[in-house]
């Protein structure tokens, strides 16, 4: 147990004695041959370029993925898109259907032969179509996107006209037609708007397709009045060249399948027998001017359903009443005409105010002042609430500096009417928005 304690006693005695201990011979030669030779450059040793130490001493590092964080970054995102979503689509326009009530719009007209729209509301006007062409009879498509209207020209001394198409702010015009047409030629919208139907004087029933997919297609060698596209599915009334008699036949949209509504060929044969025919805007019935037997010279407003059956006419007024220039109500319960009352004394007719009849029967009632001795010319607004009339002179104007007038609006309820405030120079067309 005492040699390890004077081993440790005697340690630091030894240690001091190796260290003096002597120095090797050759210590000498090997400094004088170092010492001639030259030292290394600095820019050899990695370490003056690269931080060798700290390559060393340093952790690696793995990040960790924060999840967390991404999660909430998704779900932001997926509420943003689906925000935008929500506000693109409740900032579509949306479109009325082709028939029934819709809402109220802004009119168009002609004036100085140019395009305009009002505003019945705050009666501000704006220019849509302009320059130095001669434009007129606007009409806009049943969904209110697009109007079509007339633009003049001559050719070989006579006048014609030309349709065009523009968005509903005027962009956009196109000539749509290919042949020139006379201003009392029927042009019609089909009801989903991908056509225009254009009926000639000389019996040529025409249809444009608007969407360039289609060269213009002859429907048929016949006459066509406006109204005469049925709303639901786009067949066509029309009276055919080929049969003698005035008679009322349907197609189909491509002209197709014409056949004879056999009601139609059983009339009086009166003069004013087809001289107006409108379909309801459901589809559903058809009205027509009529003749009655015991008046054959006299005109009178015939319904019928839309397969012909059922015909009759729309009210009981005696044979001194002298009935025309109907128009359906949006909403396809009644009609509104221009009405005339003969003196049996004298025979001389009065002008009455404009009538409206329901097609469930029931009397006829006065709407508004009575009009000018030649009536009126009027429409339904797309609510069904007012009958917008003017002077029956725009009926068939194209005239430039036709006189201005100041239409009428009367209130269908309760008959009483009253100045819009604003002028046109010619027939109007309501536009329909949707509800």
């Amino acid at each position: 147990m005492t040699t390890p304690a004077r081993v440790e006693r005697d340690l630091p005695t030894i240690l001091g004695d190796l260290a003096m201990g002597p120095t090797p011979e050759y210590l000498d030669d090997v400094f004088a041959q170092t010492g001639r030779m030259r030292q290394r450059p600095a820019w050899t040793f990695p370490e003056r370029w690269i931080p060798m130490a700290d390559i060393t001493q340093e952790r690696a590092y793995t990040p960790r993925a924060p999840w967390r964080t991404i999660a909430v970054a998704l779900v932001l995102i997926a509420l943003i898109i689906g925000a935008a979503i929500m506000y693109v689509g409740s900032h579509q326009t949306k479109l009325p259907p082709p028939f029934g009530p819709a809402k109220n719009g802004v009119v168009t007209y002609a004036a100085n032969g140019d395009i305009f729209t009002v505003d019945p509301s705050s009666k501000a006007v704006v220019a849509v179509v302009g320059g130095p062409e001669i434009d007129a009879r606007p009409l806009f498509s049943h969904d209110g996107t697009r109007i079509a209207f007339l633009r003049r020209h001559d050719i070989g001394g006579q006048t014609a006209f030309d349709v065009v198409v523009t968005a509903a702010d005027g962009s956009g015009p196109r000539v749509v037609t290919t042949r020139p047409i006379d201003v009392n030629d029927v042009v019609q919208w089909s009801p989903d708007g991908t056509f225009l139907l254009v009926a000639t004087a000389d019996g040529e029933v025409t249809k444009y397709a608007l969407d360039g997919g289609a060269p213009p297609q002859i429907l048929t060698q016949g006459r066509v009045v406006a109204g005469a596209i049925r709303p639901t599915t786009g067949q066509i009334l029309y009276d055919p060249d080929s049969t003698p008699d005035a008679d009322l036949w349907i197609m189909d949209p491509d002209g197709t399948g014409g056949r004879a509504l056999t009601p139609a060929t059983s009339l009086a044969g009166g003069r004013y027998d087809l001289g107006l025919v409108k379909w309801s805007p459901d589809g559903a019935m058809i009205a027509f001017t009529c003749a009655r037997a015991s008046a054959p010279n006299g005109s009178h407003i015939c319904v019928m359903n839309a397969d012909g059956t059922g015909a009759g006419p729309l009210t009981t007024e005696s044979d001194d009443w002298f009935e025309t220039d109907f128009v359906w109500s949006p909403d396809s319960t009644r009609i509104a005409f221009n009405r005339w009352l003969q003196d049996p004394a004298t025979g001389d007719t009065t002008v009455q105010p404009i009538g409206v009849a329901s097609i469930k029967g029931g009397p006829v009632i006065g709407a508004g002042p009575a009009p000018a001795p030649e009536g009126a010319l009027f429409d339904w607004s797309p609510d069904g609430t007012t009958l917008l009339s003017l002077p029956a002179r725009f009926s068939e104007s194209t005239d430039p500096a036709a006189v201005a007038a100041t239409p009428v609006a009367i209130d269908v309820a309760n008959g009483t009417a009253q100045e819009t405030g604003y002028q046109v120079s010619s027939d109007v067309s309501w536009q329909r928005l949707a509800n």
